[in-house]
């Protein structure tokens, strides 16, 4: 028997649903050798239920398994709390990271507001409204939060709602943490470091070759004098172009002062190779004091390695461009080819 469960959770007045918190969850009960029983697992974001039941409660039980998982997931979305956590599923993991990205991208702007509000007055940052309004002490808390963390004080959009979910009251969020947490007594604040950000935001590219060879492995290093979030990209030689970093093993695309980060990473689930001789591909990496890669169209914002609907590097530059203008941030772009050599 085939077990499915949807949930929707919809405005009555408005007679609409809300589509980020519609889940669906499914489980096939197969019969036992005996014939008495009925037995089947569930999985979900790498946790494996298994439901063992009499014949006559095989089916009921399932029904039941699959509404309290869809009741975690359905709220879980719909407040943007990691939920995840709550089905031993880590922080870090591929799932619960692109869990994330989808949340955060069906979020409008003042629902992301009123999260950062609400998880920073918990964690003792913040003591203003949950009013959804950007402010000077919303600021504040989160610079002091990222201050703590010793993060970059200016974080926002995606890299923020990643951190805010992540950190408990005294702690970071594990497997063995319940949604509770989230409710605990506010720590007391910690004043916010400056950070000078006088200098001009200068960026190193390193691209790593020992061997040239045709489909030698390579590897790209960035380096900050400043704190700054990066976004590279790979053109193949079909002209596909698709996004390196920050991908699923690498998912902050924070670089901290004076610190570098290898493209790929050491745990990376992918190797970034040279062409065949005589032609070449393109890494692209844009790099700014301010969190550009929420800002980009949603069809752009994929999943890593997935080709995006562009044909040319040249209009994700332009992109780019147009949203540090609009957010008074600095852009840095640095282009690395990839070409073996003869």
């Amino acid at each position: 028997s085939l077990v499915s469960v949807d949930l929707m959770v919809g405005l009555v007045q408005q007679r609409t649903t809300i589509a980020r918190a519609h889940v669906a969850n499914e489980v096939t009960m197969q019969s036992r050798a005996s014939g008495a029983q009925l037995a089947g697992i569930l999985e979900k974001l790498g946790a494996n239920l298994e439901i063992v039941a009499s014949r006559s409660e095989g089916v009921p039980q399932a029904v039941k398994a699959l509404i309290e998982l869809n009741a975690i997931e359905s709220l879980g979305r719909l407040t943007g709390v990691p939920y995840w956590s709550c089905l031993g599923t880590e922080h870090g993991a591929a799932d619960a990271i692109q869990i994330r990205r989808n949340v955060f991208a069906n979020m409008n702007s003042p629902e992301r507001v009123v999260f950062a509000q609400r998880r920073l007055a918990r964690l003792g940052y913040y003591g203003g409204a949950l009013d959804g309004m950007e402010s000077v002490e919303l600021g504040n808390a989160v610079r002091a939060f990222a201050s703590a963390r010793q993060l970059p004080t200016n974080i926002s959009g995606l890299a923020l709602y990643n951190e805010l979910t992540k950190w408990k009251n005294g702690g970071e969020l594990t497997s063995q943490t319940r949604l509770v947490a989230l409710d605990a007594p506010a720590v007391q604040p910690v004043a916010p470091q400056t950070e000078n950000i006088s200098e001009p935001l200068t960026v190193n590219v390193l691209l790593s070759a020992p061997d040239r060879r045709m489909g030698a492995p390579v590897s790209v290093t960035l380096n900050s004098n400043r704190n700054a979030y990066a976004y590279c990209y790979l053109q193949d030689l079909s002209g596909a172009v698709s996004r390196v970093f920050p991908n699923r093993w690498q998912p902050d695309p924070i670089i901290p002062s004076n610190s570098s980060i290898e493209i790929p990473g050491a745990q990376a689930g992918f190797d970034l190779v040279l062409p065949q001789v005589g032609v070449s591909e393109n890494i692209v990496c844009f790099v700014s004091s301010k969190e550009l890669g929420s800002a980009l169209p949603a069809p752009w914002k994929t999943d890593d390695l997935v080709p995006l609907p562009i044909t040319s590097l040249d209009v994700l530059k332009s992109e780019f461009h147009g949203h540090a203008t609009q957010l008074n941030g600095d852009l840095v772009i640095k282009e690395v080819p990839l070409q073996a050599a003869q």
